[in-house]
């Protein structure tokens, strides 16, 4: 707790410097989310838990080979979990990733 205090009432660079790791994960995330079928996607993933492929693009209205595109994406980003069941792929949210990309964005805002 001392040292967030310490960083936060140092210049904003100094803030940004230590989050450099963080920052660029949230940069990278935030290139891979920018898509408005990535953020089709996730709507749907958060709105159902946990999907499978085949549902989710009913669900986006978008043809298979699309959507596991978009999901290699999400997935290279560590932005969405799968699990295997049989032949076919679950896909759900990595709630700890967002939270960590929401928390960076949030200490940004605060930083200016």
């Amino acid at each position: 707790m001392q040292n967030q205090t310490l960083i936060a009432n140092e210049p904003n660079t100094k803030l940004i410097e230590n989050n450099v790791p963080n920052i660029r994960y949230a940069s990278t995330v935030l290139r891979a989310v920018k898509n408005k079928h990535r953020q089709q996607i996730i709507s749907a993933l958060l709105a159902n838990k946990e999907i499978s492929v085949n549902a989710l693009c009913e669900k986006v209205t978008m043809q298979q080979s699309i959507v596991s595109q978009h999901l290699a994406i999400l997935r290279n980003v560590k932005l969405v979990n799968t699990m295997r069941n049989g032949k076919q792929v679950f896909y759900s949210v990595n709630q700890d990733n967002l939270n960590q990309l929401l928390a960076c964005m949030q200490g940004l805002r605060s930083a200016n």
